[in-house]
């Protein structure tokens, strides 16, 4: 069972190939707001170097958002269409929960990215990665008081610092990410939509002009 991973939903754009829990080959970007320019290119020189064709790849493990709103649109648009052309499965799955995969050894994974204004995007995972919190727009200073509630040892992962304590960088364990996720809900091509947590400022502008 081949996998293709996808995720540009945050600066690092990373693109690899599985052969069920081997990792065949993979490619990365640090060009943020590049990655509609990269990302096919990406994809390309992973066959290449692993020898696979497109079609060769059984599914597609898609990271949906949240995060940077252009960058989940381009990564769930190369899936869909991918998915749709050649009928193949698609496996779309939280920034926030593969972001927590990168750490081990704690009793919490507190997975958060930047949403400006005081706000993040985030999650709160257990020593089994199993959702404490449910992933959520919330302000810094409610999920500081959650924190201060947790019991344990606890790993904070992110892109902005929310308090005093260390916040580890984003850092994607991708065989943790094939073992954890492959068998994940799969859905067909047109029901893979990006998961925004919170509407984009353009639709947000609008339904205030039109009170």
């Amino acid at each position: 069972m081949k996998s293709l991973f996808i995720d540009t939903s945050n600066k690092i754009l990373t693109i690899a190939v599985f052969d069920n829990d081997e990792l065949l080959g993979v490619e990365t970007s640090d060009i943020m707001n590049e990655h509609s320019k990269y990302a096919v290119d990406k994809m390309k020189k992973v066959f290449d170097k692993i020898k696979l064709k497109p079609n060769d790849i059984n599914r597609i493990l898609v990271v949906n958002g949240p995060g940077s709103f252009t960058g989940v649109r381009i990564g769930v648009t190369i899936a869909k269409t991918y998915a749709w052309s050649l009928n193949k499965e698609v496996i779309p799955i939280s920034s926030l929960y593969v972001n927590a995969l990168g750490y081990s050894a704690h009793d919490y994974y507190v997975s958060f990215l930047d949403a400006r204004r005081g706000f993040v995007y985030a999650s709160i995972y257990d020593k089994e990665y199993k959702p404490f919190l449910k992933e959520q727009y919330i302000s810094i200073d409610e999920l500081n008081s959650v924190i201060n509630t947790l019991d344990g040892s606890v790993v904070q992962i992110g892109d902005v610092s929310i308090n005093d304590n260390e916040t580890k960088p984003i850092v994607l364990d991708l065989e943790k990410i094939i073992k954890y996720c492959k068998n994940k809900e799969l859905v067909f091509s047109h029901a893979l939509k990006p998961n925004y947590l919170k509407r984009v400022e353009a639709e947000e502008k609008l339904m205030v002009e039109n009170k």
